[in-house]
């Protein structure tokens, strides 16, 4: 059974950051594309002071394998697909995190899978439909029958975002991993914003391409979810969880900045904590109604 504690802020919180590297080159593009399932095409295109990508999709799923997926800050990568509810998924085989410097835009959505970890920069701009950035692992078959389900398969990344990621109305953004730290600005007007640390991961993601649920179960290493900054889904939902197996491994959820799901037209939004050892919060949490409208939930 999930115990939930509601405290202050733990200083004796043990977060694992992101092990980064070197700041790749401001012109920077991912390298070694292939695409192994659906039906795609890359083109590039590098000058002495900026660099763009462009991911043509003609087939409603694709799974391209990157030999790396690094974003310079004067790089942009943009994914062309057949509507919003087409999905690319983006398979990095390198033993290094991602590191995202640049921006990434996209009218459908967009899955990053790197078992190492993922980073947005302090500067860097993600515009998609939805996105999920996630350690976990889904298999071609699976991705390309329809599935959104992700397992760990013993990853023990990071996903660390320091930038600015948006979602299109009524779209996600999900980060998946052992550990997330928030400590940039992710939003979804009138949609979700999930980050969540665990062993599984299940997105329900509808025919309307909106993320309505994430299931999560226990993992057998640490879980933490912590955000520092801010969290928006006007009108939306807010999930932050943390699900471990054992007490002593820790299924933590952190808040010290803002979730703020206010309503964007009426009502107020949703937002729901959940942890399988404990919640801290020092920070600020609201979703309050818009004029005439119902006040929001929080659920903890």
């Amino acid at each position: 059974m999930n115990r939930f504690q509601l405290t202050p802020l733990v200083a004796a919180l043990v977060v694992a950051g992101l092990a980064r590297a070197a700041a790749p080159a401001s012109t920077q593009l991912p390298t070694g594309g292939s695409v192994v399932a659906g039906a795609a095409t890359i083109a590039s295109t590098v000058s002495a002071s900026s660099a763009s990508m462009t991911i043509t999709q003609s087939s409603q799923r694709a799974v391209v394998d990157w030999t790396r997926f690094d974003v310079g800050s004067a790089a942009q990568v943009n994914f062309v697909q057949p509507s919003a509810s087409s999905v690319t998924l983006n398979r990095v085989l390198s033993s290094d995190p991602s590191q995202i410097f640049g921006r990434i835009s996209a009218n459908g959505q967009v899955f990053l899978t790197n078992p190492s970890g993922v980073y947005f920069a302090p500067g860097s701009s993600v515009d998609v439909g939805g996105l999920v950035a996630t350690t976990h692992s889904i298999s071609n078959d699976a991705f390309m029958a329809g599935s959104n389900s992700f397992s760990r398969n013993g990853s023990t990344g990071t996903v660390h975002n320091e930038g600015t990621l948006t979602a299109a109305l009524g779209g996600y953004i999900a980060l998946l991993a052992p550990t997330v730290r928030n400590q940039g600005v992710a939003v979804a007007r009138m949609g979700t914003v999930a980050m969540a640390a665990g062993e599984t991961f299940t997105l329900q993601i509808d025919g309307a391409s909106a993320l309505t649920g994430l299931e999560v179960t226990a993992s057998t290493v640490a879980s933490l979810v912590d955000n520092g900054l801010a969290v928006q889904a006007p009108g939306g939902l807010i999930i932050l969880s943390a699900q471990a197996l054992e007490r002593v491994q820790g299924g933590v959820v952190n808040n010290s900045g803002v979730l703020q799901a206010n309503g964007l037209v009426n009502d107020g939004g949703r937002i729901m904590l959940r942890a399988s050892n404990r919640i801290s919060h020092s920070g600020s949490i609201t979703a309050d109604a818009a004029g005439t409208g119902k006040g929001g939930t929080v659920t903890l």
